[in-house]
């Protein structure tokens, strides 16, 4: 509900994978999924939260112009 639940890492490999549907879930029904890069280096995490039954969203990050101008 608009906070941070918790923060855990998980390695990028088929293992990692596997264990990170369960951490989420632990916080109540997870709807829909968030992913940096789904055409990139997040491809291998987005085909296996969906192949979880999760819905998934690439998250577009902000123009680097944009985030570098403030300092």
């Amino acid at each position: 509900m608009g906070g941070l639940p918790g923060v855990r890492e998980f390695p990028a490999t088929t293992a990692g994978y596997a264990r990170l549907p369960g951490w989420p879930g632990g916080f109540g029904t997870v709807a829909l999924a968030g992913i940096e890069g789904t055409g990139s280096y997040g491809a291998g995490l987005a085909r296996h939260l969906t192949a979880a039954g999760v819905r998934v969203v690439e998250a577009v990050r902000s123009d680097r112009q944009d985030r570098r101008r403030p300092g």
